[in-house]
């Protein structure tokens, strides 16, 4: 088949699913999924500067003219599928021309981000299958729940860490991972915890308005997140050098267990988690909606609090149940048919 593939850039997430539509015999197109200054979907943009973006602009007509620009310089006729990612630059005006130019065509939508980060349902209609990495979000939108894939090149090799964690700095991981190394060091486990953080944003209004709130309650973890943003504090965690995905899967390999935070207004599992589980590795998460997913196991997952989160020991050093055949259905290969196929 002939697809169209539509897909942000993020961490070059979208290569494995690249690559394996290919390696299944289809004909693959990518273009590049850009958010549009002014958007208004995302949820969490200050009320104020929504209303005013709102006024100013016809967000519609921004998004119209950058694909007419797009849909311009190339031919758009023969798709026999359009899958998207995400698909926040999207509009009504691109699905017009792509089911013009194919009147057969299949869409397909799949989120790793959740439905309270940006407002997807708006492009809903436009799509005949609609998947998405968050279990709430399933629970509750016309979204199919499908968590993230893993690849097969992932291998085991010597454990070198009892606990690991390789991530951006958001939603407190910085701060999360001091408290979890002091304990470890307290133990004796080995770790290794990589957060990549260049230190070069600027104080925003709506950083401003974050820090005043974390200082008034006493968020120590979205402070020290801001100033290592801004680059106001060091940390023998942080490095400014991405870290590519075999890499990280090198890291989470040569592990026991893998320290996953994830953000706090999302239910999905994230792929670090995915890839660990993948592994056979247990996984420490902060995801307390990680109890709802069809397969949670206790003996592999362990939750704990993301504002007093405490290490149990004696999960550190238990053993794992094999979830191989569970975790099967989310190989890259299976995954992309899942997508294409039902």
């Amino acid at each position: 088949m002939k697809i169209l593939f539509v897909t942000p850039l993020y961490y070059n997430l979208h290569k494995p699913i690249e690559n394996e539509l290919r390696r299944q015999g289809h004909c693959v197109d990518i273009l590049y999924d850009n958010t549009i200054e002014h958007d208004n979907g995302y949820k969490h943009k200050l009320k104020i500067k929504k209303i005013i973006d709102y006024i100013i602009y016809d967000q519609e007509e921004i998004k119209k003219k950058y694909w007419e620009k797009i849909i311009a310089e190339r031919d758009f006729s023969s798709y026999d599928i359009c899958l998207c990612i995400n698909g926040f630059s999207l509009c009504n005006y691109f699905f017009e021309k792509i089911r013009e130019f194919n009147c057969n065509i299949k869409t397909i939508l799949y989120l790793w981000e959740p439905l309270n980060y940006f407002d997807f349902k708006s492009n809903f209609k436009f799509f005949d299958r609609i998947y998405t990495f968050d279990y709430n979000d399933s629970q509750n939108s016309l979204a199919e729940f499908l968590p993230f894939y893993w690849t097969p090149n992932l291998t085991n090799v010597s454990t070198k860490y009892s606990v690991s964690l390789v991530g951006s700095c958001h939603d407190g991981r910085l701060w999360i991972a001091d408290k979890v190394a002091k304990q470890l060091d307290d133990m004796g486990f080995s770790y290794f915890f990589k957060i990549v953080c260049d230190g070069k944003a600027k104080m925003t209004p709506s950083m401003y308005k974050q820090l005043i709130k974390s200082y008034l309650k006493g968020d120590e973890a979205s402070i020290l997140d801001i100033k290592a943003l801004t680059g106001k504090v060091t940390h023998p965690f942080l490095t400014s050098v991405s870290t590519p995905i075999d890499e990280t899967n090198n890291i989470i390999a040569m592990s026991e267990c893998i320290l996953d935070t994830d953000i706090d207004y999302q239910a999905g599992p994230t792929p670090r988690l995915i890839w660990a589980l993948a592994l056979g590795k247990k996984v420490v998460t902060t995801n307390k909606n990680i109890v709802k997913i069809p397969f949670y196991n206790n003996k592999n997952i362990f939750i704990i609090d993301r504002r007093n989160p405490i290490i149990n020991p004696n999960f550190i050093t238990s053993k794992a149940d094999d979830m191989s055949s569970v975790m099967e259905k989310y190989r890259i290969d299976n995954w992309v048919k899942i997508l294409l196929e039902k």
